[in-house]
């Protein structure tokens, strides 16, 4: 890993990289050069600790309960995790003897509960469709974020996650989804996919959302394009396009765009729609579901209201 890596990880930042620079030139830790840039290893480290060891020593590296006391650690879960498995992997691929490496993490926060009203997902759509270019001080008639307005639409009636939203295809494609206008359904994942823990299960189309599909196909006239792209090219982000249409929107600024999916989640419950059913459009497991959505569903503890 690079020095400043290693500063994070192991040091948490309370040394710099001039500090394990040192080290190196009074011989207690072995840098390797590669390319102009300087690598070290979690076993050089562990050698160089052993140097500098006062006293009784630590028994791994990991992040200790006194370090959980104080609150120091890695906040970001996601990157906490993220670094952790990377790091396990590499130990385990370089056949490093020295354990596992764990980094204390924060539990996770409780989740958000954000969604959006009918009237501001229909206020959100109008900002995105009415965008048009502009030439100086003037505005052109071409409108600028009709992939976004496919994005959204897609994304409300659906409840699909924003990356495999950019995926999708009018046609089969083994590497992303793809959508069959014929019988519709939405393939979430490509046939040759890697799986992850990330359910992306196949969902039925909404009539509506069907129309406005077989629409944008035949004005797209490309059969093997992308069903939201940009001048014909796959869309990677929309933030800029969010964070604009939010400008001129009365949006709550913590809506993201994952909050659409919490929104097909939420109505779905608010209607009534069983909650096997609506986990299974979603994605998601009943158990994921009904923690979080549940109490929106109208028979949400209707028997034990009604007991008596």
């Amino acid at each position: 890993m690079r020095l400043k890596d290693a500063v994070t990880i192991v040091y948490k930042g309370k040394l710099g990289v001039s500090a394990l620079k040192t080290e190196a030139a009074n011989g207690r830790l072995t840098i390797e050069k590669t390319a102009n840039k300087d690598f070290v290893t979690l076993r050089n480290i562990q050698e160089m600790r052993k140097l500098c060891r006062v006293g009784k020593a630590p028994r791994s590296l990991s992040l200790k309960s006194s370090e959980q006391e104080t609150g120091t650690g890695i906040s970001d879960t996601s990157t906490g995790r993220s670094r952790q498995a990377a790091i396990n992997h590499w130990l385990k691929e370089t056949g490093q003897q020295i354990g596992r490496f764990s980094i204390w993490m924060p539990p996770n926060p409780p989740p958000r509960e954000e969604w959006f009203t009918r009237s501001e997902a229909a206020q959100m759509l109008w900002s995105m469709y009415k965008m048009r270019e502009k030439q100086g001080l003037s505005e052109t008639s071409r409108r600028t974020q009709l992939h976004v307005v496919r994005f959204v639409v897609i994304a409300l009636y659906t409840g699909t996650r924003s990356g495999a939203i950019f995926g999708l295809r009018w046609m089969p494609s083994t590497d992303s989804g793809w959508i069959d206008l014929e019988n519709g359904l939405i393939y979430r994942e490509g046939q040759r996919s890697k799986q992850t823990n990330k359910r992306q299960t196949p969902v039925k189309v909404p009539p509506r959302l069907l129309a406005h599909l077989r629409r944008w196909c035949s004005i797209d006239k490309n059969p093997a394009g992308y069903v939201a792209n940009f001048n014909g090219k796959r869309i990677k982000s929309i933030k800029t396009a969010w964070n604009k249409a939010k400008g001129v929107s009365n949006i709550p600024k913590s809506h993201t765009p994952h909050t659409l999916r919490h929104t097909r989640a939420t109505w779905l419950m608010q209607k009534g729609v069983p909650t096997w059913e609506a986990a299974s459009s979603l994605g998601m497991t009943v158990q994921q579901l009904e923690p979080r959505y549940g109490h929106h569903h109208p028979d949400f503890q209707k028997n034990a209201t009604n007991a008596y």
